[in-house]
């Protein structure tokens, strides 16, 4: 059974510990929690070179998730991890206020998939 890390652990070098351990799976680091796109990032590069799945963990506003589209954008997938993947997101399929009412065109998940926004709404998460 994989066993995923991101929930209570925030920091680059709370992972690390992890990573030498052998000690999971997935790395699930959460951009809002975790120092931003900076640190998510070096937390998935160190997933990278341990062979182990890098995928943003996320709950939250259109902000956060929009955020965790755009790194799960920039991810390859884990050639070398037991469990080689896609990177997915976290959906919340609830009625969600700060999902749904933050943006003009909220998006939505179709047969499974999302479709990355380009919208102008979507550019102030580029600034």
């Amino acid at each position: 059974m994989p066993i995923a890390v991101g929930e209570n652990e925030h920091s680059a070098f709370g992972f690390n510990g992890l990573f030498r351990e052998n000690a999971l799976d997935v790395a699930q680091p959460d951009i809002g929690s975790c120092g931003g796109f900076t640190a998510a990032r070096n937390i998935l590069a160190m997933a990278q070179a341990n062979g182990v799945i890098g995928n943003p963990r996320v709950w939250g506003t259109a902000i956060a998730q929009t955020a965790s589209l755009q790194l799960i954008a920039t991810i390859p997938k884990t050639h070398y991890s037991l469990f080689a993947k896609e990177p997915i997101l976290e959906y919340d399929l609830s009625s969600h206020p700060f999902r749904l009412n933050l943006i003009t065109e909220p998006w939505k998940m179709h047969k499974g998939l999302v479709s990355y926004p380009t919208n102008p709404d979507w550019a102030f998460i580029l600034i």
